[in-house]
């Protein structure tokens, strides 16, 4: 079993590089992507076959966006923005232990 993704990159090839991300998380990564990829394509196939019919709904274009929408966007940017440019620059901190980092 390998704890990082690291480490199996070093069985494979032989080289180490210090990757921070754990490999639980990125096999749960792939599952949801494979998962999502089997779901489109059952219901495309019930879509074409009749047994999920296709509705159609107004969209409504050209409206402003909400100032609180602006705000929520703004404050999410801000925050990763910020921890990506730390972890790019304490990249040795952020590699070390990645959960108390975030």
């Amino acid at each position: 079993m390998f704890p990082t993704l690291s480490h199996l990159i070093e069985y494979i090839t032989g080289i180490f590089i210090p990757l921070p991300f754990k490999t639980f998380g990125f096999f749960i990564a792939l599952a949801f992507l494979a998962g999502s990829y089997f779901i489109s394509n059952d219901l495309e196939e019930k879509n074409k076959s009749g047994v999920i019919p296709t509705t159609r709904k107004k969209a409504l274009k050209g409206r402003p966006t909400n100032l609180k929408d602006f705000i929520k966007n703004s404050i999410t940017a801000v925050l990763i923005g910020f921890k990506g440019l730390f972890a790019y620059h304490n990249y040795d901190f952020f590699s070390n232990d990645t959960f108390s980092f975030l």
